[in-house]
């Protein structure tokens, strides 16, 4: 319904421009016609900013997480690690790193199944 009636702004805008002559009712649809294009313009704006940030906020956790276990990746980890540096070094203390790295982890998956390779 408002894009037809923007477009109705749009045609009667450059119809009024096109006539000899125009009349004071002439310019006050102009005026109007003025106001609801830039009213839809600005709220068309504003969605398409909304939609891009939670496109960009969705983007985000996603680089963050594993997209098949959705546990934290390294990304994640080295960012929080450096918060928690950063907290340690205002604190005067000092943070606990636990690191854990399984080798040949996709023979596991592949020679036991994903079931055990979950599992472990």
């Amino acid at each position: 319904m408002i894009i037809f009636f923007a477009s109705w702004c749009a045609v009667w805008m450059i119809y009024s421009y096109n006539k000899d002559m125009t009349t004071s009712a002439d310019r006050l649809v102009q005026l109007f016609s003025v106001m609801i294009l830039t009213v839809v313009l600005i709220l068309r704006g504003y969605f398409e900013l909304r939609n891009l940030r939670k496109s960009v906020k969705n983007m985000q956790r996603m680089l963050q997480r594993d997209a098949l276990t959705l546990l934290p990746n390294r990304e994640f980890a080295l960012e929080n690690l450096s918060l928690a540096l950063q907290s340690a070094d205002r604190n005067n203390s000092l943070p606990t790193v636990i690191h854990l790295n399984v080798d040949r982890f996709k023979s596991i998956n592949d020679n036991h199944g994903n079931i055990a390779g979950d599992a472990l």
